[in-house]
């Protein structure tokens, strides 16, 4: 009787996985663009997507959804010096079970900012991991879930966020800001591209390890770390709950 159950529930599975596959149908690309003129925040919200945002080379916002014909759709508005992007979508119905998410290759959207963009970005996401490049900005703010953050020749004034599950990476071009940062379940990593940085550090961590890579003058508990790095100018809050801290030149 169990063997039974057993074989009758992984067919079961197999039909659902083979559904949702079939389901998505082809591969499709949506592409949007908007004058990059007076915009001063562009605020992105995606799902069971992979984003990437980078600088562009012309003076328009440019957006490009690599998705299927039944998968996350593409909005993209603009309403006075506000953006908003958003690519989600992507649950099929059988009967009364919804299927989520993709096998395969998963759907990707690639954001390019105007050239001269030194304005803000907002972006809060579940189910995709995001990728950040060659970016200048005045502040850089996020909440995600089930999604890695990479960040790599980043210039920004402010940059606040939390995953609820995932890493935290940023690689500075330059280093010059004030950071909030919080991971409940990853890593948070920053380079700063710096090797005389200088910062007010807070750190917490309830089960993860430590890595200052800089001379330092502060106290310490078993889960937390404060102190001053150069002349402390910028503040930087970094906290994980199960994952490590480490901040390099």
């Amino acid at each position: 009787m169990v063997k039974k159950f057993l074989s009758i529930f992984s067919a079961f599975l197999m039909l659902l996985t083979g559904s949702a596959c079939s389901a998505k149908g082809d591969p499709v690309t949506e592409k949007d663009s908007v004058d990059g003129n007076g915009i001063k925040t562009v605020s992105v919200n995606y799902r069971n997507v992979h984003l990437v945002v980078e600088k562009g080379t012309s003076n328009q916002l440019e957006v490009e959804l690599d998705t299927y014909e039944r998968g996350p759709e593409l909005s993209v508005n603009k309403n006075g010096d506000h953006v908003d992007v958003v690519a989600e979508g992507g649950i099929f119905q059988l009967g009364f079970i919804k299927v989520g998410g993709f096998s395969g290759k998963s759907p990707k959207m690639t954001i390019k900012v105007p050239e001269n963009y030194r304005q803000n970005l907002n972006f809060e996401g579940t189910a995709g991991n995001v990728k950040l490049r060659n970016l200048n900005l005045n502040e850089v703010s996020f909440s995600t879930k089930a999604s890695h953050v990479d960040g790599a020749g980043i210039t920004a004034r402010r940059i606040n966020g939390n995953s609820a599950s995932g890493n935290i990476s940023i690689a500075f071009e330059k280093f010059a800001t004030e950071m909030n940062l919080s991971s409940a379940s990853g890593n948070i990593r920053l380079e700063l591209n710096d090797k005389h940085p200088d910062l007010t550090l807070e750190t917490t961590t309830a089960s993860g390890s430590r890595e200052i890579d800089f001379p330092i003058k502060g106290s310490k508990n078993s889960e937390g770390f404060s102190g001053t790095i150069g002349k402390g100018t910028h503040h930087v809050r970094l906290k994980t709950s199960s994952g490590s801290i480490s901040l390099t030149p």
